[in-house]
């Protein structure tokens, strides 16, 4: 097999009209000022409760902080914090509800979003953060006719009826509705913008498009393309091109040679979108399941760095992981000031309970002995 710089190709040049550049500032600005209220004045998750949903009947999580790391082992409730995060924060979680139960490769996997299948009692999910709380049902209902075979409600916990649903078919395809800038009733929390990122879903061209565009308007690229080089060894720069079909495809630039990022590798490409999902500021929040898949444990310090920047960048980062390399490189090499900003959950779940231990800033090292247990 040829490696990458010997399988590189010249730069084509683009054949659409070519773009005027932006300065970065000015982008930064344009996102800034196009951001509503709520959105720029968002204050991070302090607490998740979750009641019957996938395998947690109940549980809690506390004094969140800004990067928060979900140990454990398999079955203990990591994802399903993710996903209750996902839907209970989002503004469209119609959205969110469908692309939890689509993650999981269950034939009609709807039911499976409540406690033991259980669809007969509505699962609750509760955030809270310093502006108030945000609370929502979600009840499933069977659908008999039409390719629509069950629909999930998502409502106000204190009533006000049916904000947002989503109708799914027999393979989880879903059709979500949900309602523009809608409140469920009495939550005093306003919904806001969440973004999950789950490199196990393989190489998804729109989602490296979509990572690499935000990354540009926001002026970050040129700041991580330093740390990708270390694992990309000759690579310059980033280049947006077309190809025979007028297609966008983002390249690989060694200088006046280039490939596609979609050859660099699993763990190359697994990181490189890492890293621009994680350069843009869009999304005050940013879940990541299992970060160091495909990477080789060289490379997971420079995925530990891109975490913690966005960290400093005003993000909060909740991420599960089953690498002891990986959380080491989040601890060992952080910043005192860093340090105080990670707090660390060991769950388990007990008869349906999620039960954890929490560990923050300097107590961290101390609770390594426990960590060990679950990721070696």
């Amino acid at each position: 097999a040829k490696d990458l710089a010997s399988s590189v190709q010249p730069i084509a040049p683009p054949r659409r009209r070519k773009a005027q550049p932006m300065r970065p500032t000015d982008c930064t600005l344009r996102l800034y000022a196009a951001a509503s209220p709520a959105y720029r004045g968002l204050r991070m998750i302090e607490s998740l409760s979750i009641e019957r949903c996938r395998g947690i009947s109940s549980g809690q999580l506390s004094q969140l902080t800004q990067l928060c790391i979900l140990l454990g082992t398999n079955g203990s409730g990591k994802s399903t914090v993710l996903d209750a995060l996902h839907i209970a924060a989002s503004a469209q979680p119609g959205q969110a509800v469908g692309e939890s139960v689509r993650r999981r490769d269950v034939l009609r996997g709807a039911r499976w979003l409540f406690f033991r299948g259980d669809d007969k009692t509505p699962a609750r999910l509760t955030i809270h953060a310093a502006q108030g709380e945000r609370r929502l049902d979600l009840t499933l209902q069977p659908l008999r006719r039409g390719q629509f075979v069950s629909q999930i409600s998502i409502d106000g916990a204190q009533g006000g009826g049916p904000v947002h649903s989503v109708k799914f078919k027999a393979n989880n395809d879903f059709e979500p509705s949900d309602a523009p800038a809608a409140f469920p009733g009495g939550s005093s929390l306003a919904p806001i913008d969440v973004r999950f990122v789950d490199l196990r879903d393989g190489q998804h061209r729109n989602a490296l498009l979509r990572a690499h565009t935000a990354a540009v308007e926001e002026g970050t690229l040129s700041q991580i393309t330093p740390l990708l080089a270390d694992v990309i060894p000759g690579l310059k720069d980033f280049r947006l091109v077309t190809d025979e079909k007028t297609e966008p495809v983002v390249m690989l630039d060694f200088g006046n040679r280039a490939v596609p990022a979609a050859l660099a590798g699993d763990g190359a490409y697994a990181l490189i979108r890492l890293a621009f999902e994680l350069a843009s500021k869009r999304e005050p929040l940013v879940l990541l399941e299992e970060p160091e898949i495909h990477q080789h444990p060289a490379s997971l310090r420079r995925t530990a760095q891109l975490i913690r920047a966005a960290v400093d960048r005003g993000t909060q980062v909740v991420l599960s992981t089953h690498s002891l390399d990986l959380f080491d490189f989040l601890v060992s090499d952080a910043t005192p000031d860093q340090l105080n900003k990670i707090s660390v959950y060991r769950l388990n779940l007990r008869e349906g309970r999620l039960l954890n231990s929490r560990w923050l800033g300097t107590e961290i090292p101390h609770g390594r002995e426990d960590a060990v247990r679950d990721l070696r």
